[in-house]
């Protein structure tokens, strides 16, 4: 056993529960308009953790018909990863824009 399918099997059971806690974080991180949230910060962890579970499910072909505790089908935790980076890019592209025209 190699450390894929360790990630693998950690979201088999996870990566549905992972991916609701970063969206949910990356949309609180997006709309609170200080830095000062630190469950929204946390929400990049559960992000990153995830999507490596989802790539070594890809790799290792174990990717089983519902993932986790909310039998959420695989697509359907791909697309939540896939908000939570959008959200995440978002907050990121807009703060830089506010630091911007704060400095003209």
């Amino acid at each position: 056993m190699n450390y894929w399918h360790f990630f693998a099997g950690v979201g088999a059971l996870l990566n549905d529960f992972l991916a609701v806690i970063s969206v949910v974080g990356s949309a609180v991180m997006l709309l609170s308009p200080s830095r000062a949230n630190s469950f929204a910060d946390m929400s990049v962890v559960p992000l990153v953790f995830g999507v490596i579970c989802q790539v070594a499910m890809r790799i290792t072909g174990t990717m089983p018909a519902s993932i986790g505790f909310f039998k959420f089908s695989p697509q359907l935790v791909d697309i939540l990863f896939a908000v939570a980076l959008v959200f995440l890019a978002l907050k990121i592209f807009l703060s830089l824009l506010r630091t911007r025209r704060s400095t003209l």
